[in-house]
């Protein structure tokens, strides 16, 4: 078990590591990402989730 945590904890912090560089070293890019691309994609999936929310509804109301 022990194995396995020590394991999971290594690969988090390589992956946080990389994740560090990766921002030090494109910092308009996440700039970007953070500010711009994902309100967009907030808006987005809220939109899928509500379209298939209400499609189901609409067609059982279409045949009404």
């Amino acid at each position: 078990m022990t194995t396995i945590l020590k394991t999971i904890y290594k690969f988090q912090d390589k992956f946080q590591r990389g994740a560090e560089r990766f921002i030090f070293r494109h910092p308009y890019f996440v700039f970007l990402a953070m500010f711009m691309g994902m309100p967009i994609f907030i808006l987005i999936a809220v939109a899928a989730c509500a379209a298939i929310i209400t499609f189901p509804i609409a067609c059982f109301f279409e045949g009404l």
